[in-house]
């Protein structure tokens, strides 16, 4: 969160590009954990602009389809700021449809992130 904005922007979509080419899970684990990937694209988009979220949301799908057995290890996190974007974001309509784009990648690609979604999303829908 300290380099400029258009440094962490960049860095998001290099990183995806790169999870597109290895197969090494492991790797793509430790980056998204342990390395503070996850943690720098969940801020980007609680402050993100509408054009910024929009290429967050790209990078959070491709992440989502890439590695789903990380991304079900953060459900409790990754659910509430779907919500949460879907909530700010409700009258903007291409941020409304890359929402359900990130729900469809979820349920379609991992049970425990269907079922997170489910209970997440019924309450407030």
């Amino acid at each position: 969160p300290s380099e400029p904005l258009i440094v962490r922007v960049s860095a998001c979509r290099v990183f995806c590009r790169f999870l597109t080419a290895t197969a090494n899970e492991q790797l793509r684990e430790d980056l998204l954990l342990k390395k503070g990937v996850l943690a720098s694209l969940g801020a980007l988009l609680r402050d993100a602009d509408e054009e910024l979220l929009h290429l967050c949301l790209e990078c959070l799908c491709i992440i989502v389809k890439k590695c789903p057995n990380t991304m079900a290890a953060v459900d409790g996190d990754l659910c509430p700021l779907t919500v949460q974007i879907w909530r700010r974001c409700a009258a903007d309509p291409m941020v409304h449809m890359q929402v359900l784009d990130l729900v469809s990648c979820c349920v379609s690609t991992e049970k425990r992130l269907q079922r997170s979604m489910e209970e997440c999303l019924l309450p407030v829908v």
